[in-house]
């Protein structure tokens, strides 16, 4: 195996549409997901329903530090919805027990489209 810098271990990635729906293909029992209350509302019924769902409701690290015991338990994070969600997903993810990681977000960000626009179309469509 090769080397990695900072002892770094590569990561499946599924990508695709309607990824939602094919969720309880991938995703281990003991699975929470990290997410905002109100994208939660617009799209928990195409969810799992037993599945476990924590609101980011601050982004202090001193507060982080006390929620993150409530996900030793868990084998699987999801961060769902915007960078928000999803950056906290990946903290508590990474933080102390190295849980799989999901990231699903609900919408392109304003840099994913910039970069998409300024690196991957002109690629796309060269003359």
């Amino acid at each position: 195996m090769n080397e990695t810098i900072n002892n770094f271990k590569p990561f499946d990635t599924i990508a695709g549409i309607n990824q939602i729906e094919e969720i309880e293909n991938y995703i281990l029992p003991e699975t929470i997901i990290v997410t905002m209350v109100d994208i939660w509302s617009l799209y928990k019924k195409r969810f799992p329903k037993n599945i476990d769902v924590y609101f980011v409701n601050t982004l202090e690290e001193k507060e982080l530090e006390r929620e993150v015991s409530k996900f030793k338990n868990y084998k699987m994070i999801i961060g769902f919805g915007g960078g928000q969600a999803l950056d906290i997903a990946k903290y508590f993810s990474w933080k102390k027990f190295q849980k799989k990681l999901m990231m699903q977000p609900s919408l392109m960000d304003v840099a994913h489209s910039k970069q998409f626009s300024e690196f991957i179309y002109p690629l796309l469509f060269r003359e």
